[in-house]
């Protein structure tokens, strides 16, 4: 069985998603914005697990299977229309903290056979696809991987194996999450490895550095691109 791989997603609420940038948009362009998020992220790992399938050599080890995982349901038009035209598979979360829902789907997946399971959030859209490589890598040699953010948050991480406590408590969302993770493994004399920090969309100055980046390199994150040039215009 494949490694599985889920980009965790809320479902994009009017007022609800990207709220930190309520300052500089307003609440519908952040909505579209979130929109962008979550498809460029998804299509980024997509395409990621498609160039490694067809990888000489790598086919075997490193077939990734990717899901949009939804909160709290897959019904919503927009996670549908976007199955409809990635051919993604739709997993609902769930109820219950996220801590929770996200054990509840590395359990399953463990069950369906995965080699192991990798979690990604959609703040940092214009994340390299090598990234994806990167993780299995680390993973190969330590069992754990964690992908931190520069405002102390993760944007990917994955592990062979994983206790239900050590999502336990996590203020979701915050500057802690990465260091809370650290502490937890290294407690539990867990070997991991740290991916290369990557910025995520957090606060006003971060939407600047992304339009600046997308102006010079759109097809990082072309969803995202275009929902820029359409707030700007």
């Amino acid at each position: 069985m494949p490694f599985e791989l889920f980009v965790m997603a809320d479902t994009p609420t009017q007022g609800h998603v990207n709220e930190s940038l309520h300052s500089v948009l307003s609440e519908k362009q952040a909505t579209d914005l979130y929109k962008a998020f979550v498809e460029d992220t998804l299509t980024g790992y997509l395409t990621a697990s498609k160039l490694l399938s067809a990888s000489p050599g790598l086919a075997r080890q490193r077939q990734v299977r990717v899901h949009l995982a939804c909160y709290p349901d897959c019904n919503h038009e927009f996670f549908q229309n976007l199955a409809h035209r990635t051919q993604v598979v739709l997993i609902d979360q769930g109820k219950g903290e996220k801590g929770e829902r996200i054990y509840r789907l590395q359990r399953k997946a463990f069950s369906r056979g995965a080699l192991a399971v990798l979690n990604a959030e959609v703040s940092s859209p214009a994340l390299s696809q090598g990234a994806l490589l990167n993780a299995l890598d680390a993973m190969d040699r330590t069992g754990f991987v964690l992908g931190p953010t520069d405002h102390g948050g993760l944007y990917l991480w994955g592990c062979l194996r994983m206790e239900g406590e050590m999502l336990q408590d996590i203020p979701w969302g915050t500057s802690k999450v990465a260091e809370i993770f650290r502490t937890r493994l290294r407690n539990a004399e867990q070997e991991f490895e740290q991916l290369p920090e990557f910025w995520s969309i957090v606060q006003p100055d971060d939407l600047i550095r992304l339009k600046r980046l997308l102006s010079v390199e759109p097809g990082r994150a072309p969803a995202t691109a275009r929902v820029i040039r359409a707030i700007e215009r």
